[in-house]
C-alpha cells in the first residue's frame, strides 16, 4: 500500500449497508457487505461498466437480478439507494424500472425509475398504500450516470443526479415494511 495511506483492514461496509453488488464480471452476484443477499441473475449480459464490467438490462426482454426479500430491505425512516446508470436511450421505448421493491399486499416500497416520455429519473417511496416520488429536471444524457435516492428521517424523498440534488422532492413519512423482492 501507499506509505502514510490509513489502515482499511477489515469489513468496508458497516452495519448500515443492507447491500452491495458490483456486478463487475460475469458472475459477480454476490452482496458485498457478508450480508449474503445474493442476486439471481435473469438474462443480463456482461459489458463494460463504469469501472471494470457491468450488467446489460435490456427492459423488452425483462432482464432483471433479484435479490429474495429480506427484513434488510424493510425500512423505519432513513434510507438510500444509488448505482451508476447508463441507459441505451435518453427517451426508452418503455419505462426502465432501474431498482425497485415493491408489495402489491401492504402497498410499500421504492424504486428508481427513468421515465418513457421524456427520460427523467424518479424516486418513489411507498408506505401503507399512500405514494410520493422527487423527479428529476432533465432527462437522461445518454451516457453514465449516477443516481441516488434518499429518504430523510422525516420523510423528505430526494432524488440526486451525478452528485446534484434535484429541486422537485417528496415526502412520504411511514414504515416501508415490504415482502417484495429487490429487483434491479
Amino acid at each position: 500500500g501507499k506509505a502514510g495511506a490509513p489502515d482499511v483492514s477489515g469489513d468496508p461496509w458497516d452495519a448500515n449497508y443492507m447491500g452491495v453488488w458490483h456486478l463487475c464480471s460475469p458472475n459477480e452476484t454476490t452482496d458485498s457487505t457478508g450480508n449474503g443477499h445474493t442476486l439471481t441473475d435473469v438474462g443480463t449480459a456482461d459489458v463494460t461498466g463504469k469501472v471494470a464490467r457491468g450488467r446489460d438490462f435490456v427492459a423488452a426482454n425483462s432482464d432483471r437480478m433479484r435479490a429474495p426479500d429480506h427484513a434488510d430491505f424493510d425500512f423505519a425512516d432513513a434510507y438510500t439507494i444509488e448505482m451508476w446508470v447508463n441507459p441505451d436511450s435518453a427517451t426508452p421505448a418503455i419505462r426502465n424500472r432501474i431498482m425497485q421493491r415493491y408489495d402489491v399486499t401492504s402497498q410499500d416500497g421504492y424504486a428508481l425509475w427513468e421515465n418513457p416520455t421524456t427520460g427523467t429519473w424518479s424516486h418513489y417511496c411507498w408506505a401503507a398504500g399512500a405514494a410520493d416520488r422527487a423527479t428529476s429536471a432533465a432527462g437522461a444524457s445518454g451516457g453514465w450516470e449516477h443516481i441516488a435516492g434518499v429518504r430523510q428521517t422525516d420523510g423528505t424523498i430526494l432524488l440526486y443526479v451525478n452528485g446534484a440534488v434535484e429541486a422537485d422532492t417528496g415526502t412520504q413519512a411511514g414504515a416501508i415494511d415490504s415482502s417484495g423482492n429487490v429487483v434491479i
